[in-house]
């Protein structure tokens, strides 16, 4: 959370630039709504985890994936030959156990329930935006304080995410410009994604296939959510540990050898660990502070179900907070 309260010490307060309580009123209050503005777009995210049927079309995203891209690697590899025990046993199994089991279509619901889950971290990253953006006119703010002047433009989210760096620069802002290009890109991503899959939901609620991969396309015109998916979690770099063992899904797809030990050490019932390490579920996180910790039940993988997947990711910053604390500490001298 963004605690303007804790954030305000006795001394920042006795030793603000401005010389009368009217300004430090005025300026506390800014800061208690940007810092409500932060926390509003984390409970929005947040929400997004509280629904289950999100949370499963992740799941089923993660498993189809996983499940075709191994089954079709592996029959590869069959076909190709493969004199290694170890890799042909992997190779047997891997590819009797999901012959009936390796489609990577989507049913209707779940691309509306990814579409819906979409529109909810639209949501979030929107209202992050909106965070931003007041951010931005209190420093607007300081520094028409600072020249005399006391004028300047409100950014609206709109005019915010047009503005160059050396624009905002030049109106006083001082928000780390990297942190803001990497806002910036976040939200076009997002906002095209949920453009996308708005389309595809209603592709699929009138009878059109929608896979997630493009491998067994046969045709321009079919649909594939894969790159949408790549975004979010980047999926082939998600790393999946099960006590010692740990492997990228990369990996799993790959190694035959390593997906068959990994495979056939997990027992039904089991709990693996699922550590999205890029995407923009992590951007969003190392933005807000906000942290998903995610529980994807009945997961199958090869020839064991009903896994749960521990699934978070590893970010460990939180940006807007450290912009919230420095316009504190600017504001103390500026």
């Amino acid at each position: 959370d963004f605690a303007v309260s804790q954030l305000f010490g006795v001394r920042a307060i006795s030793s603000v630039a401005f010389d009368n309580s009217a300004g430090e009123s005025v300026f506390q209050g800014k800061m208690t709504e940007a810092s409500s503005l932060g926390n509003k777009a984390v409970k929005t995210y947040d929400n997004i985890w509280d629904n289950t049927a999100y949370v499963d079309v992740i799941r089923d995203v993660v498993q189809i994936y996983l499940n075709h891209e191994m089954y079709y690697s592996a029959k590869d590899r069959q076909e190709n030959g493969d004199d290694n025990f170890l890799v042909g046993m992997a190779i047997s199994t891997i590819v009797s156990s999901l012959e009936n089991n390796h489609d990577d279509n989507l049913t209707a619901n779940q691309v509306q329930q990814l579409a819906g889950m979409y529109k909810q971290l639209y949501q979030s990253v929107k209202e992050l935006g909106e965070a931003w953006t007041y951010l931005a006119n209190v420093h607007q703010y300081l520094n028409s304080m600072n020249d005399g002047s006391g004028k300047y433009d409100d950014y609206t989210l709109e005019t915010f995410l047009a503005a160059s760096a050396s624009d905002l620069k030049a109106n006083g802002v001082k928000i780390d410009s990297s942190v803001i290009s990497a806002y910036k890109s976040l939200y076009e991503r997002v906002s095209g994604d949920l453009q996308t899959l708005e389309e595809y939901a209603k592709l699929a609620e009138k009878g059109t296939t929608i896979y997630l991969t493009d491998f067994d396309s046969e045709s321009d015109e079919d649909k594939f959510i894969l790159p949408i998916i790549q975004n979010l979690i980047d999926i082939n770099s998600v790393v999946i540990t099960k006590g010692d063992m740990s492997a990228s899904v990369k990996t799993l797809m790959t190694s035959m050898g390593t997906a068959y030990n990994f495979v056939t050490a997990l027992s039904d019932g089991d709990t693996i660990e699922v550590k999205v390490a890029k995407g923009d579920l992590k951007s969003f996180e190392e933005q807000t502070g906000a942290r998903a910790d995610v529980t994807l039940q009945g997961l199958s993988l090869v020839i064991v179900k009903n896994i749960s997947g521990h699934m978070y990711t590893d970010a460990t910053k939180n940006y807007y907070s450290a912009a919230v604390t420095d316009t504190i500490s600017m504001y103390r001298w500026w």
